[in-house]
């Protein structure tokens, strides 16, 4: 598609995309988007609250939610509202999920001095684990370090 050559004020030429974007036929995509918006989110409001409580499928739809956002967020710009924002209650429960995260790894810190992460990928081949010792207390003759080295 060749969009005809557009100035801006100060009669530099508009790159290709800044065209586009004030050509009539992207005015039009921006109207279809803005009028699908919202059975966009009513759509993932279901979604959210059939999986938010089961962690491998929340990480899955927050994902494919948040990717979603990022072709929606190319047409409405500053118009535009993410589910996290249109959908009550996600920042407030991600944040509790955060919190509880950090709390956890804080309690099996202080359990002993090695502390293991999993840091999920978006395939399970991606899926690494993070280990933390404490190079204060960390001693690896100790037998409970070997024990948890062994697991």
């Amino acid at each position: 598609m060749e969009f005809e050559t557009r100035y801006d004020e100060e009669g530099n030429p508009l790159s290709k995309e800044d065209s586009f974007r004030q050509s009539q036929e992207f005015i039009d995509l921006v109207e279809e988007v803005k009028k699908i918006q919202p059975m966009r989110i009513g759509v993932f409001k279901r979604y959210w609250d059939k999986f938010k409580y089961n962690k491998s499928r929340r990480e899955y739809l927050i994902d494919l939610m948040d990717e979603n956002d990022e072709q929606v967020k190319y047409y409405l710009a500053d118009e535009f509202r993410g589910w996290r924002d249109e959908i009550e209650g996600v920042h407030t429960f991600l944040e509790e999920l955060a919190k509880k995260q950090v709390d956890n790894d804080i309690r099996k810190q202080l359990k002993g001095n090695t502390l293991i992460r999993t840091i999920k990928g978006k395939h399970d081949n991606d899926t690494l684990q993070e280990i933390e010792y404490s190079s204060k207390t960390f001693n690896p003759y100790d037998p409970l370090n070997i024990k948890m080295q062994q697991k």
